[in-house]
């Protein structure tokens, strides 16, 4: 009966798991994560893992390949990435092809003045700017986040 009891008071402490992975769950090097540390960062990092230990977390950023060193203790939020998403793309990029299309037909109506052509600008930038839009976006996709919580804080 001891022995169990005795074996269940050790195991903590000989545990293979290291405080970063008890940390944050299913965090492990490679991983792309979107970090909130405002005590050192002055907006979000995205970036991949490339190493962890027990007290921080070293994240490399995919474009210029620089890497910061951030402290669990100053982490604010960590979100992990699930991926992209193109239907998700698609309707934003829909959205944001018909803002466009409307946008530079209304303003090719004031500036261009090429006579009756010109009022049907803003139904071809509402005819063709949101499937060329969806198009850009499905290309392009969404990325997707999945917020973690950070435990033994």
């Amino acid at each position: 009966m001891r022995f169990p009891l005795l074996f269940c008071a050790i195991l903590p402490f000989v545990s293979n798991t290291s405080a970063a992975q008890a940390s944050i769950p299913d965090l492990s090097v490679g991983t792309r994560v979107r970090i909130s540390a405002p005590e050192i960062l002055p907006r979000r990092f995205i970036g991949a893992v490339s190493e962890l230990d027990q007290a921080s977390l070293k994240i490399a950023e995919q474009k210029t390949g620089d890497q910061i060193v951030v402290p669990f203790s100053a982490l604010k939020s960590v979100e992990l990435s699930t991926g992209r998403s193109r239907g998700s793309g698609a309707w934003r990029g829909a959205v944001i092809g018909l803002l466009a299309g409307v946008g530079l037909g209304v303003a090719c109506v004031s500036i261009c003045d090429t006579g009756n052509d010109a009022n049907l600008a803003p139904a071809a930038g509402l005819l063709f700017g949101p499937p060329a839009g969806a198009v850009l976006g499905a290309i392009i996709g969404k990325e997707s986040w999945q917020k973690v919580s950070i435990l033994n804080r």
